[in-house]
């Protein structure tokens, strides 16, 4: 990259911060100011040194084991609800590469 178009690069990104503006907020509904939305992940990141079956020796790689997500709202003093999906892997070296 030429010192013309690196300089063009560091003033072109030094205008963009200096002008950018935070959006304004939006008022929310009732409703999604009470909805509580959360998540949860857990994995592994792994190295396979040996292994009795070949194509699995030397292997490596990350795994999502589990995937939560969490809607939770309270309607009044007595009242609320939970909605989860979750997300789930055998956990096996021979299953589909899909979660179910």
């Amino acid at each position: 990259m030429s010192s013309k178009h690196r300089w063009f690069a560091a003033a072109f990104l030094g205008a963009s911060l200096l002008l950018a503006q935070p959006a304004s907020a939006q008022e929310l509904p009732e409703w999604l100011q009470r909805l509580k939305v959360s998540g949860l992940a857990f994995g592994d990141i792994y190295a396979v040194a040996q292994h009795h079956d070949a194509d699995i020796d030397g292997a490596n790689g990350a795994w999502m084991r589990r995937i939560y997500l969490t809607f939770d709202e309270k309607l009044d003093d007595e009242f609320s609800f939970r909605l989860r999906f979750e997300a789930a892997s055998p956990g096996d070296f021979e299953s589909a590469a899909t979660m179910t």
